[in-house]
């Protein structure tokens, strides 16, 4: 099951950290590419024993955590459901939002 962070909107520099469980899987510098809105794709495919584990977004110098549950129904995303997942991550006024969806987006 592949998972796919999509870093879009609203990134000027900003050190990203994402956390698996407890392990730093990636520290990134985002900035986000005005022609497309895209600044960064990373794509997760988590172990077994991180099914169930939070996917963790982190920017420290901004106070920011997102967390995003896998395979937990209850939160409303479910990695299971398919053979790949995306999540839209956008920085917005200092604070991160996301969208999962199952269809992949387009960028120019």
């Amino acid at each position: 099951m592949m998972l796919e962070l999509h870093f879009q909107e609203g990134f000027d520099g900003e050190d990203i950290e994402i956390i698996v469980g407890n392990r730093v899987v990636a520290r990134l510098k985002l900035r986000t590419r005005m022609q497309t809105g895209l600044a960064h794709i990373e794509k997760l495919m988590p172990f077994e024993d991180d099914v169930r584990q939070q996917v963790q977004i982190v920017i420290a110098e901004l106070g920011q955590i997102c967390c995003i549950k896998a395979a937990d129904n209850d939160t409303g995303y479910d990695v299971g459901k398919s053979e790949r997942e995306f999540v839209l991550i956008n920085l917005q006024d200092g604070k991160l939002t996301f969208q999962t969806t199952y269809t992949a987006p387009g960028y120019l």
